[in-house]
């Protein structure tokens, strides 16, 4: 019985190495991705908590009431909206890019799932080939151990006597 070999072995090697790059771009690319978004997300909670304490301030004593706490909350305010919208197109980008590296990575392991399917294939009528040629192996044996006995019961026979068969 001859070993399984599968002759696209290298071929699925290098697409294996070719999906578990594109796994590690891919990350790479998502990591970005939420960085960005976190980035977004802590400007909006910064401007929100202030705003609260502000108005915690005002109805703990109105008399607190500063003009310039008033006007350093619009500029933050008025800050923080304008570079919203290079953080919400930088997010866009980096979600663009991500998508692209999950496409990529999508069809790498799709070209390597098409390979190992071929080789389980392979597999399985190797493992067929192999039964058939154990089972053939077999009843070669069991036929020679019948036709040997046959022969010994016929020489028994002939020795004390008896009748041919």
């Amino acid at each position: 019985m001859k070993r399984f070999t599968f002759r696209l072995q290298k071929l699925l090697e290098i697409r294996q190495k070719k999906e578990d790059q594109q796994k590690i771009v891919l990350a790479k690319a998502s990591g970005e991705y939420q960085k960005e978004l976190r980035k977004h997300q802590t400007i909006q909670e910064n401007e929100h908590n202030l705003r609260e304490k502000v108005k915690e301030e005002i109805k703990q004593n109105p008399k607190s009431l500063d003009l310039g706490k008033l006007k350093w909350l619009d500029y933050y305010g008025w800050q923080s909206k304008k570079i919203e919208g290079d953080i919400l197109r930088e997010i866009d980008k980096k979600r663009q890019a991500m998508e692209k590296e999950l496409a990529l990575y999508t069809k790498f392991r799709q070209e390597k799932r098409a390979v190992e399917i071929l080789k389980e294939k392979a597999w399985q009528a190797h493992q067929e080939a192999t039964l058939k040629e154990e089972q053939q192996i077999l009843d070669e044996l069991s036929q020679t151990i019948t036709n040997k006995n046959r022969e010994y019961a016929d020489k028994d026979r002939e020795v004390k006597g008896g009748d041919k068969l």
